[in-house]
């Protein structure tokens, strides 16, 4: 029998609740990127969201990049929830648990997560958007593993935590009101 206070149960359910609420979110979020990066105006969500399955390879047009975004949750999802445990049961030995503490190590944990999984979050927009650009601006990526090997190689390490900000900020609020507060409810 799998011990649940044990690090692998933890990582191993935070990433496998992740990787099952990522399939369905993921056509959303491959959505929501390719609007924020085309610069178009005055569009509903929904309606690009119509007109994306309409003009794309239908829905599954809009799971450009799940293997990225499969991966990011890997990394991400069991990091935020695994961390966010560690950290409070270390800060525990030297403080009492309140709201407080359970805010703050929510914002810690998801900040951690978040640089951790930022080459994933990387791959998984390149490969949610590349099908949007101009053909000549086309990377034409083979997958998740093809993406990451020539981000790496064409344009440096560096270049996975370029955009690495926003993403990590989201993550500090999300860990602290979605984490601390789960925790403490």
């Amino acid at each position: 029998m799998i011990d649940p206070n044990s690090m692998s149960y933890k990582f191993g359910t935070a990433g496998s609740a992740g990787v099952l609420g990522w399939m369905v979110v993921h056509p959303f979020n491959t959505c929501a990127v390719r609007i924020n990066l085309s610069g178009v105006k005055d569009v509903t969500f929904a309606s690009y969201f119509m007109q994306q399955i309409k003009t794309r390879k239908g829905a599954l047009g809009l799971y450009d990049g799940l293997s990225a975004g499969v991966t990011r949750q890997l990394f991400y999802a069991s990091s935020r929830f695994a961390l966010f445990e560690i950290l409070r049961d270390e800060v525990a030995k030297y403080a009492p648990i309140n709201i407080w503490s359970r805010l703050a190590v929510g914002s810690v944990s998801g900040a951690m997560a978040a640089l951790i999984s930022t080459p994933a979050e990387t791959t998984l927009v390149r490969l949610s958007n590349d099908s949007t650009l101009p053909p000549d601006q086309r990377r034409n990526y083979k997958g998740i593993a093809d993406a990451f090997v020539r981000i790496s190689r064409e344009e440096g390490p560096k270049a996975f935590f370029a955009a690495s900000g926003p993403f990590i900020n989201r993550a500090i609020i999300v860990g602290m009101v979605q984490v601390g507060t789960l925790d403490q409810f």
